[in-house]
């Protein structure tokens, strides 16, 4: 059995020592389009998918949400590529698939450059903060004789 130390004990301790050496070739691989669980089988490192993208997300988080922007770039690089070459074969048979596929992905790992969503942001005069004013009974008056008399 063994002895309490008083020290609370790491969950990541033994994949630490297991993963730490491999960070950069990791990050690199992952950048490249290798899934966490080809990542984990290349360099020989014994846990699953999840769990080194878990521990990456603990112990690395700002390198791994870089390799993620990364990764979405990689992937519309590769459309612009395989783009350019299935127009010069004329071959088009499953691109769009592909290309459409690596676009929703490239959306998920980096959504503020190519994610679906816009935002708006409004601002008041000279980019100033939004006033917000009451209108007066007179002023709300005036606009409904305005729009009456269009």
């Amino acid at each position: 059995m063994r002895e309490h130390t008083g020290k609370p004990h790491s969950p990541w301790g033994k994949l630490h020592k297991i993963v730490e050496p491999h960070v950069e070739t990791l990050l690199a691989l992952y950048t490249e389009g290798l899934s966490m669980r080809q990542v984990a089988e290349q360099l020989g490192i014994g846990v699953s998918g999840v769990v080194l993208r878990d521990y990456m997300l603990r112990t690395h988080n700002e390198a791994f949400e870089a390799a993620l922007i990364n990764r979405a770039h990689e992937m519309v690089e590769r459309n612009a590529e395989d783009a350019s070459r299935a127009s010069a074969n004329g071959d088009s048979s499953g691109l769009k698939t592909a290309i459409d596929t690596r676009f929703k992905l490239a959306g998920l790992y980096a959504p503020d450059l190519y994610g679906d969503k816009r935002r708006l942001e409004l601002t008041g005069k000279d980019g100033g903060s939004i006033r917000l004013e009451a209108l007066t009974d007179d002023a709300l008056a005036k606009i409904a004789s305005q729009g009456a008399a269009e």
